[in-house]
């Protein structure tokens, strides 16, 4: 007898929906808006756990520290350094250590 393989859970981001009052520009009464906002992050030990248990080779994962990431390639971790999000976080992090 032949057993199908279980499907691993695709791991998604949990937004958070926040309601914020935006200033309406005609009458000055303002309206309601959804903001999404990430919902606090897993550490690092935790996400790597996370990949190795999906069947990453330990010598492969690759973390960085400065936007919380994992990842399981140095491929992958090539394309997060080039990426605008990692050039945001660090960035934000060069203006925190100047001031």
């Amino acid at each position: 007898m032949i057993t199908p393989k279980p499907q691993r859970a695709q791991a998604t981001k949990t937004l958070v929906e926040k309601k914020v009052l935006v200033p309406d520009k005609g009458n000055g009464e303002g309206s309601k808006q959804t903001k999404r906002k990430e919902a606090p992050q897993e550490d690092l030990e935790t996400k790597k756990r996370k990949i190795l248990e999906e069947g990453a080779k330990p010598n492969a994962v690759k973390v960085c520290t400065i936007c919380n990431v994992v990842v399981n390639s140095q491929k992958v971790y090539s394309s997060h350094l080039a990426g605008s999000k990692h050039a945001a976080m660090v960035k934000k992090q060069q203006e925190a250590a100047a001031s």
